[in-house]
Parts: structure tokens; sequence; C-alpha cells
């Protein structure tokens, strides 16, 4: 503990005795700031988001904090926890049960952050205070899907303009969040960052967010489109979402994909192993390890396996790969082997493992890539149809 004196002492030259007696007052105890004792955080906010917390980067959901108030400073550290379901749930602890400001930012520090109005309950409670969806956009053409490279997305919610996105291009499909909202219409960006992810606001205190539309558009929209934008309007030009099926998609099965029109394993006598546990190290076989006890190279296994091709790891125990052994009779030029899917409903939602392809070409159309294996997108990701590109 340290002190301070109400008055310093008064000396003369030394030698002489003082001139005035120096009355001391009684010591007044200064706390330092290491001494200062936290409130206890008895409180606490949940998030959760319908994705693993493996998938939180990839499908880039953003960054959270509770705004500071009158009571209490800005909260910005949250823990990660996962639900059997293989669902994340974000909590941060709080001192004060008030109302609290949610801010989201899809970008840390871009200055663009919607806000939600949410109320800390007990630790331990289980409430859950907001839920969101993270999806992917995808338009139809014909019998499949494909990702846009160019041209914009807007995002309503409650029937009004939430978020716009405007497509990289350049052979890209990601896009920027640029600053219109409800009140404005801007070619501003939040960011010079992009991404391929949109974040749905699903629940906010157990009400259910709901008037959310999509739209692609090849042209931003006009001034005058606009100002024209209503529920009627969006009936008629937008695409309701579906939220229910975006939920449901996170737990669809892997439908069966018939590869036996790709390279060697259009050999009638293909055979197929499933991927088993290596006893000693407690991991799955490695590719070379599955690949020697079928008479194959590593290269000819994972040519045989072409969903693999992006991203060789993501192969797990309990996969099914094909070890068809290659013969030069039966090895034939590379065909396209489509999703197994091709029948689509707009504003329906569709794991990106039953979406994906395998196409010679990149290119669907001008302006519209095809869906092809890629690691940087998870397998139960929903892949939302965004609408008709006919009808663009």
């Amino acid at each position: 503990m340290s002190y301070i004196h109400n008055r310093p002492a008064k000396y003369v030259p030394a030698g002489y005795q003082p001139l005035e007696p120096v009355p001391r007052s009684s010591p007044m105890p200064v706390k330092t700031l290491s001494e200062t004792q936290q409130q206890t955080a008895e409180f606490e906010c949940n998030i959760q988001i319908y994705c693993t917390a493996d998938e939180l980067s990839s499908l880039q959901t953003g960054f959270w904090s509770l705004k500071r108030t009158q009571n209490e400073k800005t909260v910005i550290n949250w823990q990660h926890a996962q639900t059997s379901h293989g669902l994340t749930t974000l909590t941060a602890l709080c001192v004060e049960q008030e109302e609290k400001k949610l801010l989201h930012e899809r970008f840390q520090y871009a200055g663009f952050a919607k806000e939600f109005d949410i109320h800390p309950q007990p630790k331990g409670r289980g409430h859950i205070n907001a839920v969101f969806l993270p999806v992917k956009l995808a338009v139809q053409q014909e019998d499949m899907l494909g990702w846009p490279t160019t041209g914009y997305f807007y995002y309503f919610v409650d029937h009004k303009l939430y978020q716009e996105f405007k497509l990289t291009g350049e052979d890209r499909w990601s896009f920027y969040l640029t600053g219109s909202d409800a009140n404005t219409l801007t070619d501003e960006l939040a960011s010079e960052h992009h991404s391929s992810s949109l974040l749905l606001p699903f629940k906010i205190e157990g009400k259910t967010m709901t008037g959310q539309f999509i739209l692609y558009r090849k042209q931003k929209l006009s001034r005058d489109e606009f100002s024209k934008l209503s529920q009627s309007w969006l009936e008629e030009h937008a695409t309701p979402l579906d939220l229910k099926s975006i939920i449901a998609s996170r737990t669809q099965a892997f439908m069966a994909r018939d590869i036996t029109t790709h390279h060697a394993c259009s050999d009638q006598k293909s055979a197929y192993y499933k991927v088993k546990m290596d006893p000693d190290s407690r991991q799955r076989e490695s590719w070379p390890e599955i690949a020697q006890k079928h008479g194959l190279s590593a290269k000819q296994l994972l040519d045989l396996n072409p969903a693999y091709n992006d991203n060789p790891l993501r192969l797990q125990i309990g996969d099914t790969l094909c070890v068809s052994a290659p013969r030069s009779s039966s090895v034939h030029k590379r065909q396209d082997i489509p999703s197994p899917l091709s029948e689509f409903e707009t504003g329906k939602a569709y794991p990106f493992g039953n979406v994906w392809g395998t196409f010679r070409q990149r290119y669907i159309m001008p302006g519209l890539l095809h869906i092809q294996p890629d690691s940087k997108v998870p397998l139960r990701a929903p892949i939302v149809n965004a609408g008709l590109l006919s009808k663009v």
C-alpha cells in the first residue's frame, strides 16, 4: 500500500532547527491499478452459427463485439464451443445485465457494422441471443448451378436492402461489400477485401428475421429502381429465401455419384475401397498406403478420385475411393461429370457436396463458372440458388 501526505515538510539550511514544526496528517491510502478489483462477470451473450468451428474461417463469418455502454466497456472476447449437432456457439461474458448492441463486421475495422439488440442472461442458462446462417450464392442456368463472376447481389431483410455485393470479376466469383443499405445507394466499397460467403441473420432474441430476399443483377440497380424498392417490387423481381431449406441442407445426405464414365473407372470391373484407420498411428490410411494395397501409385489413385484433386488431405476415415487399376486400353479422354442433382428450386439451398461436378471447361457461359471441387468450400456449406439466369 502506498501513501501520500497533505503537505510537504518545510526545511531551513542544515544545522538549524526548523522555523516551525510540521504537522503531520493521517496518511491517506491510494490504491494502485493492480489493486483495483475487477467486477465479476455474471452474465453472458450467446451467438449460434450454423457451421462447425473449423468452418468459421472458410465461411468468412466475420467479427463480433458488444458495443460499449455507459456502464461497461466494449466486449470483444468470445469463447468458441461446438454443439453435438455440429453448430458453433460463441459466448461473451458481461458484468452488466443491460440491453446490448451486438455488432457484426464482415471485415474488422472497416466501419460498416450491423447492429442487433440483445439481452444478456445469467451464465449457464444456455440462452441463445442470436442465430446466423452462413451461405454461398449461386445462380441457375438450365439444369445446373454456377458461380457468377460479374454483376451484383442484393440481400434484403424485412423487405429492405440490407447489403449490396459487387462481384469482383477477373474470373473470380468472390465479391466486395459496398456501403449501400436501405437508405443509401452508393458505389463506395466497405473494404478492398472480398469474400464469397454471406451471413444471414436468422433469429434475434427468438424472433425470426422475415422478409428475406436475394436478387442477382448483371447491372447495378439504378437510382430510379432503388427508389421503387418495396415488398411488392421484391415479390415480383427478387427471390424469397427459404430459411428452413438452408438449415436442412446442413444435414442432407450426400448423393451417390456416377463415376463409372470417368477415366479408368469406365472399366466395368471398377472396384471401390473404404478408407480405414491405421491401427498403429490411429490416423486414417495415407494415399500411398491405400494405393500400394491396390497396385497403384498415389498419383494414379488420386487421378481415379478427382474430387480430392484440390486438397487430398480432405480424405477422411470412411470415405469411399475408386481403386480400379488403369489400363492403357481403358483410359479415355476426361469427360464432364455434372453434379448428381439436376433439379433445383430458386431460394432453396443444397450442400456443396451435392452441387459440384467435374468439367473440362471452366465456364458454363461467359460470366458463369462451373461449380467444381474446391477444398476452400466445406462440403456441407449451403449453396443458395439465387435465381434463374434467364430471368435476369
